[in-house]
Order: C-alpha cells, then structure tokens, then sequence
C-alpha cells in the first residue's frame, strides 16, 4: 500500500477507540501519599526540567504521531504551535516517508523559524534501509534536535513489514555516535533487554512507551484483519516498564497517559518527562487546546500535595505500589539481579 496512504489510516484509526489496549498502563497501582502538610506555597511551584541540557517549562512533551501525506502538515505545524507557546519538545512521527520521497519533507518543515526542540523520528529496522549519513542529511534538512529511534516488532509484525532485525543495535549504536538519540518503543513498552543491550552506546534517553494507550498492533488489525492473531493487547504496561529500567537510565515516560496527575506517577518513578499523543491529535483536530492548561494544573496540584516545589525534589514523594504492579515488579527484579 501506499505510504502516504497507510500514514493517513494511522492517524485517523488512532483516534477510533478500537485502536486502544484493553489492558491500563498500571499507573492505577501507584498509589501516591497525601501530605496536608505540604510546607510549600503552590504559586512558587518550578517545574522546569531539561532535555539534552536544554530547559523546558514543563516536563512534558508531545510524542511523535505523524508526517509523510498532506494533512500531516497542518497537523504538525498545530502541534509546532503548542510546542512553541508551552516551551515543550515536539516529537514528529517517522521520516521514513521524506527519506522515500523528498517531496514529502514540507510535512515534517515545522519549525518555521520558531526556537522548538524537534525530535525526527524513525524506525529501529529502518536504519538498515538507510545510510547513516542520509538520515543525518534528513534530520538536518528540518533542522532537528535530536532524533528518536523507535522500536516496533510487534507492529511490523501484524503488519506484514520488515521481520529481519539482525543488526539493528549495531545501527543505533553508530547513528547515537552521530546525533542525539532517543530510544523508543511505539506502545509495547520497552524491556530491560533493550537497555542492556545498549548500555555501552551513546544513547542518552529511554522513552519506555508503554502499554495501556493506543495499540499499534490494533490498528494494524484494523488494517489487515487476516494478520496472525493474538498480539493486540501484547506489551508491558507503562508503570512496570518503568520501574524494571529505573536508575539504570535517563528515561521519558509515555504510554497511555492522558493527565498531569499519571504523567506526574510517572516522574516519581523514575521518569525525566512525560509524553502525550492522542489527546494531543484530538485537541488539534477539535481545534480545542485547554487540554495542555488542564495537564498543567493537575502536574502542579499533585506537586503541591505531595509537598513538591521542585522536580529535583521528587524523591522526597512518598507513595505505594499496589498489586499486580508491586508483584510484577518484584518478580522483575529478581530475574535482573540473576541475570546481572
């Protein structure tokens, strides 16, 4: 099928809620302790953080979604929008389809002239198809900060795409000695295994992109229904694919996330940031922008509850994991700690 096709089709089944796991990203089993005490004046709040030493207002970012057909553009220069109002990076779905087609760079040209962190994006087996200098060539060319490389076997796996993986780390490792790299998964959350296999590259960021939002491979089975069966709720949900990977990395949390108080979770375990799609594309195609005004305010309540003033300060929360996280993770951990 066409890619410019196939690029449309994901984004408009994205926002279909067949296209979600039916499984949580477990954010639910972290239970976060009330101080009414909290000794800290909510208007003095700072939650300001930084991304390859930049300094960002907020730790959120939006999460690549899209590029490579006409629509994107608008899509993404809304996005650019926000990115530039909030002072937030901005995450642009795979290059692959400008690097197949150059006519298609306008859909991800976003910047405009506008000081935003701009994160490209392409996919992990994809750095086998091109060369690493192309891809330089095609970050510069829209003048990228840094470029996420996502992992999704799953999803090539449903839909009938690329299935020889051999030598993708190799890939990563080189491209990380070349750029700024984020490593991702696309929903199904990224496992210890992957940080282990690359932890003596360059690498400096880890966006587990858990379970419990959108399903690639739901949409790829709404795409192709006659794929093999069984793998629309596979992955590790959000919370646990934190946990497994904290203090071994700098990780950035997205997944399922669809408010400051469970992006806020995810910082307290361990996460740099926090990332948002969906409701991202949904303010956007809705024209309907409070959402990030709401995220923000729940992101500083629960900072304000916690008795939190500054994100550096986030290891003084207290909170509880709950079963079936708490266990999972237990049982993790054993296996790291035998395999280390």
């Amino acid at each position: 099928m066409d890619i410019e096709r196939r690029k449309y089709e994901h984004v408009i089944n994205s926002l279909k809620q067949e296209s979600q796991y039916k499984i949580s990203n477990w954010l639910e089993y972290v239970m976060l302790i009330n101080n009414p005490l909290p000794e800290i004046d909510y208007y003095k709040i700072d939650t300001k953080t930084k991304l390859f030493n930049r300094v960002f207002n907020y730790p959120i970012y939006i999460s690549g979604m899209t590029g490579g057909y006409q629509e994107a553009e608008r899509i993404n220069s809304k996005l650019a929008d926000l990115a530039y109002k909030y002072n937030i990076p901005l995450g642009l779905g795979s290059i692959r389809a400008m690097l197949k087609n150059p006519s298609l760079k306008y859909t991800y040209d976003v910047k405009k002239a506008r000081d935003i962190f701009l994160i490209a994006n392409i996919g992990g087996v994809q750095l086998k198809e091109y060369s690493i200098s192309q891809i330089i060539d095609a970050v510069n060319s829209i003048e990228a900060d840094a470029i996420a490389i996502h992992l999704n076997p799953a999803q090539e796996l449903i839909q009938g795409g690329d299935l020889n993986w051999e030598g993708v780390r190799d890939k990563i490792i080189e491209l990380a000695d070349n750029l700024n790299v984020i490593v991702k998964e696309v929903g199904a959350g990224l496992s210890y295994r992957v940080i282990d296999n690359l932890k003596h590259s360059k690498v400096l960021y880890y966006d587990v992109a858990g379970a419990g939002g959108t399903s690639w491979t739901r949409i790829e089975y709404m795409r192709n229904p006659n794929a093999v069966p069984g793998f629309q709720d596979w992955g590790i949900p959000t919370a646990l694919a934190l946990l497994m990977n904290k203090k071994e990395v700098k990780l950035l949390a997205s997944g399922g996330i669809r408010d400051g108080i469970d992006g806020y979770k995810c910082l307290v375990l361990g996460a740099e940031m926090f990332g948002m799609a969906r409701p991202f594309l949904e303010a956007v195609i809705k024209e309907d922008y409070r959402l990030i005004d709401i995220v923000i305010s729940q992101l500083k309540g629960a900072m304000f509850l916690t008795g939190v003033d500054q994100l550096d300060k986030l290891h003084k929360v207290d909170y509880l994991l709950l079963d079936p996280l708490r266990y999972s993770y237990e049982q993790i951990r054993t296996s790291i700690l035998k395999r280390q």
